[in-house]
């Protein structure tokens, strides 16, 4: 199994853009899982976001529809699970407005089996500011060509 890490502001290849389009079914029909670290966020930091879990469902729902760009993707080539030698996306991290002043971030996997069955997987959110836009990329980490 081999991974790779995209990032924007570093090397994101236009082709893995157009493939999330083809995550569509997976993204927009498919059971979307939370994580029991994201559900225990929701009760405890961002209780006061009752719609917080319906929120991302939506904007999940959405990313096939929308030009959005991830910050970050992770691909896999795995033979055993894909039967081909292909990156596959194995986890988008996606940016966007949450509401005036805040905005939240997903990370999505979009191809992972839960219990045997294909989901949307939301592993982790968080909320920034809007504004805040701090630089602490670690360039090591991330593919550059």
């Amino acid at each position: 199994m081999q991974y790779k890490l995209y990032h924007k502001d570093i090397y994101l290849p236009e082709y893995l853009i157009s493939e999330i389009k083809k995550e569509e079914r997976i993204l927009t029909k498919y059971p979307i899982i939370f994580s029991n670290h994201i559900q225990e966020h929701f009760k405890t930091i961002y209780c006061r976001y009752s719609d917080m879990e319906q929120r991302i469902i939506d904007i999940i729902r959405e990313l096939t529809k929308v030009n959005v760009i991830p910050f970050e993707l992770e691909t896999k080539k795995d033979y055993k699970v894909f039967k081909d030698y292909r990156e596959h996306i194995n986890k988008i991290v996606v940016r966007v407005p949450f509401s005036d002043t805040i905005d939240i971030s997903i990370v999505i996997m979009p191809r992972n089996g839960y219990g045997g069955n294909k989901c949307t997987f939301v592993k982790t959110a968080w909320l920034n500011n809007a504004e805040d836009n701090h630089k602490t990329l670690d360039i090591t980490r991330y593919q550059t060509n």
